[in-house]
């Protein structure tokens, strides 16, 4: 399939794969051999391995995936973007086989600037002195140390992400806690946490303090942290309008274990203990070499 996409807009590659559960679907350009584009793993966004030119650039169009939708959505498309993307779907069940299902041809294009009003053309450059400007403010905020850094060791009981307000809070707003922008980790609205909104990842992972509308301290316990967890968190408050009414950034880092062995030698043992229930039924374990981007191991539980 061939799609055109012009500088500066947002292209959708549509992609559908077969009505069945789905357990991994990997978004690919053939000419980048480095990382991928975006992953699907384990019902959540995995950005460990994308490659950095499109960080925060790429999103599903339904992170549901209903009726088998994985297409991709490209922000802010530049000539660079140009070639060939491919998806690769695996689904749930004994046969782990990876299917191509889509394979997309992107020709990217100059905007016609004969087209642009002279107003347009002056609008323009005021929006990207904005953005200049946003985007410095921001970095200097960064240097500046204003968003929280916390680190803890993986195999800990729990973390705690901070966030608190001097300002009043009103007793109907909402407050939500993600990941990356692109999983819902905590949601506290109407007095009561609302487990049933937040990604199965952190199910039974979460805590709030009793009443912090309240309190105003609406930081986060997230127990169990893993190496999963490191990324940015951001704590956002919506009024009842759905107005945002403050918004917090936390940067998590979990050390993972640090385990030497000298070459030769006739084994090494890499320790992981889980806190998942008994009751789960079907459960898969994966080693990755995440450096080399090949299983090592992997162990099912039917």
């Amino acid at each position: 399939m061939n799609i055109k996409a012009v500088i500066g807009e947002n292209k959708i590659l549509p992609c559908r794969a077969e009505n069945r559960p789905i357990r991994v679907v990997e978004w690919r350009r053939t000419d980048i051999k480095e990382g991928s584009i975006l992953r699907y793993r384990h019902d959540a966004v995995d950005t460990r391995r994308q490659h950095p030119s499109f960080k925060d650039r790429v999103i599903f169009q339904d992170i549901e995936m209903k009726d088998g939708d994985v297409s991709l959505v490209l922000i802010n498309v530049t000539m660079n973007d140009a070639g060939t993307y491919e998806a690769e779907v695996v689904y749930h069940g004994k046969n782990r086989e990876k299917n191509l299902i889509c394979s997309i041809h992107l020709h990217v294009t100059p905007p016609p600037s004969d087209q642009l009003p002279s107003w347009a053309k002056a609008l323009l450059v005021i929006l990207v002195l904005i953005f200049i400007g946003i985007l410095l403010y921001c970095c200097c905020c960064c240097r500046s140390g204003s968003v929280p850094q916390v680190e803890v060791k993986a195999g800990e009981e729990s973390v705690l992400l901070p966030c608190r307000t001097r300002d009043n809070l009103p007793g109907d707003a909402r407050v939500q806690w993600m990941y990356q922008w692109n999983r819902m980790v905590h949601v506290f609205e109407n007095g009561s946490d609302r487990p049933g909104e937040q990604n199965q990842f952190y199910s039974n992972r979460t805590k709030m303090n009793e009443d912090p509308l309240r309190t105003r301290d609406l930081s986060l316990t997230l127990r169990h942290p893993t190496d999963g967890d490191s990324g940015t968190f951001t704590c956002i408050v919506y009024s009842n309008e759905g107005k945002i009414l403050m918004t917090k950034l936390v940067e998590l880092k979990v050390k993972v274990h640090q385990v030497e062995v000298e070459e030769g030698a006739e084994s090494v043992l890499l320790p992981f203990k889980t806190t998942l229930p008994e009751e789960l039924g079907e459960v898969t374990v994966e080693w990755i070499d995440v450096g080399r981007n090949r299983v090592v191991h992997v162990y099912d539980r039917f």
